[in-house]
Order: structure tokens, then sequence, then C-alpha cells
């Protein structure tokens, strides 16, 4: 690609060389992806009455509309605490009367491609709602599940600096371990195999 690979310990090529190897999945145990059907039949298992069923189904949404991985919005072992997604990194924009939201903005510190990304380093991933413009309601579009969500978040006094998703109410960020086992929930309950399922 008339890259010049001799050129040893330049930054960029490190930072290219690592995105694709995050890219390329293990060969090891392939897995299937979580499909769109698939993640529409996992809103009957969240009681969207109560926050937390809210705040699994925003979440599974928003990792999957925003091309997600677990570690890129929940707490792991990978990242540090200045990785986490607060609320403060989501950002909305509405129609010209604004009367309806039509774009959801989250700003990453780390995402698949840079991981290590520095502190103060932002990686925009936006989500576009395609029902702007039509009176539906529709929980299935992540940019006006997100707003929704947002509003849980307020009357619960969460604030801009608390992690977007929390998963309880002692505002202690959301941790990937709950997101894997939330997902793997969902599918057993579907009568399938959780294992053979990738977060």
């Amino acid at each position: 690609n008339g890259i010049w690979w001799s050129r040893k310990g330049d930054p960029i090529i490190a930072k290219m060389m690592a995105g694709y190897a995050n890219r390329v999945p293990s060969k090891k145990r392939p897995k299937k992806p979580i499909c769109i059907e698939l993640l529409s039949r996992f809103v009957q298992f969240c009681n969207q009455s109560t926050y937390i069923g809210t705040m699994q189904w925003v979440m599974m949404l928003t990792a999957y509309w925003f091309a997600l991985r677990a570690g890129e919005y929940s707490w792991g072992s990978k990242y540090t605490a200045h990785h986490i997604v607060k609320a403060k990194h989501l950002v909305f924009d509405f129609n010209v009367d604004h009367s309806d939201v039509v774009q959801a903005t989250l700003n990453l510190r780390g995402h698949k491609g840079d991981p290590r990304a520095e502190r103060d380093a932002h990686v925009p991933v936006r989500c576009t709602c395609t029902l702007c413009g039509r009176k539906v309601d529709d929980v299935h579009c992540p940019v006006h599940a997100l707003l929704r969500y947002c509003g849980w978040r307020s009357r619960l006094g969460f604030g801009d600096e608390d992690a977007l998703f929390i998963s309880n109410l002692t505002r202690m960020p959301l941790l990937s371990s709950h997101v894997n086992s939330l997902v793997r929930r969902c599918i057993d309950a579907l009568g399938l195999r959780g294992a053979d399922y990738t977060a």
C-alpha cells in the first residue's frame, strides 16, 4: 500500500498495525455475531418500566448501532478509568425547529482501532435516526432510546460526570462482565446457546 515498512518505531504505522490486529477475529473459537433480528428479540427480556431494564436495552441498542465492543462503553480490564464513557460524551443534534432528535454522537476515549488513545483524545462515533419526520415512537431506534434513557438518568440525579451506563444506584459504571452476562442470558432465554455468540 505504499507504506515504508522500514521506518521502525513510526507511531502512525504502529497504530495502523494495532488497529488491524484488533479487527482480525480470533480463529481459535469463532463465534456468531449478534444480528438485528436476534437483537430485536432481546427487548422482551428488558423491563423498560424500570431503570435497570431501560439501561440494559439502551446499552445493547447503542452497542449494536454504534458498532461498539463491550470494552468501549463499559469498564473492563483492558481499559483504565479515563476510558469510561460518561454522559457528557453523548451529544444530541435536533432538527431545525428543535421538535425531534435526529442524531446522537458518542465521543469515545478509546476504540478498537486505537485502544490506547491519549487521555485527551476523542473519537466521535455517530448514529443518525432514520425515523425522523415520522410520528413513530420506535423502541428499536437507538437515538430516541438514548434520549429517553437520559431522562431516566436525570430523574435519578445522575450527572454529566457519571458513567453513561450505570449498573446500579451507587453510580458504579457498567462492567464488561455484566454486558457479556446479560447478552448470554438473553440468548439462552431464546433457547439458543449463549457461548456460541459474541457480545
